[in-house]
Order: structure tokens, then sequence, then C-alpha cells
């Protein structure tokens, strides 16, 4: 197995930054409850550009967003983001991953009951791993016929942002067929932790949900986003957090 290389020093005061090395020896086993997504189909957005200056990654802003976007132990939140890092950034059991999403997710609602666990964190954030399925399988929305596919308004982004001709303006998108509820099932299975967010400011207002399982999708979809060349973080120090590991075998 081998271990990533930690990042002592950090541009921001903090002990509960991310990402991290995640092990299923050192984590906690719990039954947190099920995730459940409902995104608008197609999304509405635009692409935003990085800043090298400032670790600021290119991101998807999403802007029809609403509550009931997740609802996750009695909390609901809106999408707001989708940022995508090549290779991964937080890193499970000694092996990092070809590709990590960041599905980011704000809290609109918290739990109405005395005794449920209010969140401390203003945004939830889906971390998951993404692979290319076998390429004989036949693309569907992201398919390169189709004008709204994400794959294809990435890499027209990307070309407009090498010409200086980058807009910025509001578009629908189409996320790869099936692609929430594929998040769905990996989330069976994940780690749950309170860290911060991987990109500048670095707040530490975050709770992620980092499945185990990896997510196949198409090729298309995952080669565009590698085109991007994103940062990707160093892991961080775990300072005695707690890291805990919600299966739904274990559930009541």
């Amino acid at each position: 197995m081998s271990e990533p290389e930690i990042s002592i020093i950090t541009p921001v005061k903090g002990t509960h930054q991310s990402p991290i090395h995640l092990q299923k020896k050192q984590a906690i086993h719990a039954s947190l409850g099920t995730v459940v997504l409902k995104y608008p189909d197609p999304l509405k957005g635009r692409f935003v550009l990085g800043d090298e200056e400032t670790h600021k990654h290119a991101h998807f802003a999403v802007e029809n967003g609403e509550r009931g976007n997740l609802v996750f132990a009695g909390h609901s939140a809106k999408l707001v983001a989708i940022h995508f890092h090549s290779p991964s950034e937080h890193w499970i059991d000694g092996k990092k991953f070809e590709t990590e999403f960041h599905f980011v997710h704000e809290i609109i609602d918290y739990p109405g009951t005395t005794d449920a666990v209010v969140e401390p964190s203003s945004k939830l954030v889906i971390g998951f791993f993404a692979t290319a399925k076998d390429p004989i399988e036949p693309c569907t929305k992201t398919d390169t016929t189709n004008p709204h596919a994400f794959a294809t308004r990435l890499n027209q982004f990307l070309k407009a942002q090498k010409e200086g001709k980058v807009e910025g303006k509001c578009e629908e998108v189409d996320l790869p067929d099936r692609l929430p509820t594929k998040i769905m099932e990996a989330c069976r299975e994940f780690f749950y932790y309170r860290g911060s967010l991987t990109s500048f400011s670095y707040d530490e207002t975050v709770t992620w949900l980092v499945p185990t399982a990896v997510i196949e999708t198409e090729n298309s979809f995952l080669k565009e986003v590698q085109n991007t060349k994103q940062a990707t973080r160093s892991i961080q120090l775990l300072n005695r957090r707690v890291i805990l590991l919600s299966n739904a075998e274990n559930s009541v």
C-alpha cells in the first residue's frame, strides 16, 4: 500500500482541512442513513475559469439548484457547483484514483427534531471517484451528437478559454445518463467527515460524503475533465478527527 505525501504547511489557519487519506481501518462504523438525490434535468449554469494565483478551480456553477436536490439525515440541500479533479484529491486505503468529482450542496433546511444531529457545516459535498466504462457500451447523454452534453459544453468552454473568448454565459447541460442514480448507489457505503473546501478560501464549513465505490461513466466525459488540468491539493493532516464509515447493510 502506498502512502500519499502529506502537506504540513497550509496557506490558512485551521486543523480540519481537506482532502485527507481515508482508511477503513481507522474509521468508526456507523449507520447514517440514505443519501437521496433529485437533480434538475437539464442543469442550468455557467462554466467558471480557474485562477492559479488564488488556487481556484475551474468548475460549473449551477443556477437552477433548489432545496431537496440532496436529502440526508434530515438535512435538505441544493446543488450549487460541480468541481472536477484529475487525479483524485482524496485517497482511500493507499490508493488515489483517475478522476474525482465534487458535487457541492448548500444546506437549506436543518432537522426540526431535537434529537437529530444537526450539521455544523454550511455545505454537504459528495466527492466520488470515476473511471471510464467499457468503450463498447453505447454513449447516451455524453454522446458528441448531443449539443448539451456536459463533455461537449466543457470542451467548447476550454477552446474558448484558450482563444480568450470566454463569455461565462448561462447554458443548459446534461449530466451523463443515470449519473445521479449511480452516485446514490455508490453511497451505500461512504466515508463521512468534517473538513474544508479544497480550493481558496479553504473554509472549514464542509461535511464530506465520499463513497468507497468507483463509478463507471462515459470516456468522453472523463476525457474533457482531464483536459482541464486542474490542480490537485495535497493530502492534509487528519488532526485527531473522527472518520465514520456508513454502510447501508448496517442500517436498522
